[in-house]
C-alpha cells in the first residue's frame, strides 16, 4: 500500500504512538534492555541535521536535493512514519527515503496538494525499513520544483537510553505502558 493521507487527529496520534513503540522495541532488541531503560520522543529538526528547531529548509536550486540527512548517533534508534507538509503550495514534488544507499520509498507529493491538511503516512513496510540505528545514515531527498522554503515536519521518533538524556524525561514504560 502506498503512502496515504491521514484524515483525523486520532489517526495522527495513533501513528505517533506506533512509531514510538517500533523504535523502542528495536532499541530493546538491539541493546537487550528493559522498557524502563529507554526513553522516546518525537523527532526534532535538529535530530535530522537542521541547526534550529524549526521545520524549515531553504533551497536556492531546483532538481533533486537533499532535504534531511543524518547519521544516527551512538546508542540511538531513529524512525520515520510520515510527513506533514505545512506549505499551501509546496516546492517539493517528490520525496525519496533512503537508509544507507538503499531507497526505501518514493512518494509523489503532488497527489496530496489539493488537500487542506497534507499529513502523509508511510505504508507499514516502509515504516519498518525507515528505522535506523547507530551509525546508519538516513536521508530524505526531494525533487524541488521552485527555489524558496520548504516547511515539512517529519513524523517520527527517537529512542535513547535513559542515562543519556540530560533533561526531565519519561521512560517507554510511562509513555507506552510497556512492561
Amino acid at each position: 500500500m502506498p503512502a496515504r493521507l491521514v484524515v483525523s487527529p486520532e489517526e495522527l496520534t495513533a501513528i505517533r504512538m506506533s512509531i514510538y513503540e517500533k523504535v523502542v522495541r528495536r532499541y530493546m532488541e538491539w541493546k537487550k534492555v528493559k522498557p524502563e531503560d529507554v526513553t522516546v520522543r518525537d523527532l526534532l529538526p535538529t535530530d535530522l541535521g537542521l541547526s534550529v528547531d524549526v521545520w524549515e529548509k531553504e533551497f536556492t536550486a531546483t532538481g533533486k536535493q537533499t532535504i534531511y540527512s543524518v547519521t544516527v548517533p551512538s546508542e540511538t534508534v531513529l524512525g520515520i512514519a510520515g510527513f506533514i507538509i505545512l506549505d499551501a503550495n509546496p516546492i517539493a514534488t517528490t520525496l525519496e527515503l533512503k537508509v544507507e544507499d538503499k531507497v526505501i520509498d518514493v512518494i509523489d507529493l503532488e497527489q496530496f496538494y489539493s488537500e487542506e491538511k497534507k499529513i502523509i503516512k508511510l505504508d507499514e513496510d516502509a515504516i519498518e525499513k525507515c528505522i535506523a540505528d547507530e551509525g546508519k545514515t538516513l536521508t530524505i531527498n526531494g525533487y524541488i520544483k521552485d527555489t524558496g522554503k520548504l516547511h515539512m515536519v517529519v513524523i517520527g521518533a527517537i529512542a535513547r537510553p535513559v542515562a543519556k538524556v540530560g533533561f526531565p524525561h519519561r521512560s517507554a514504560v510511562e509513555i507506552l505502558g510497556l512492561r
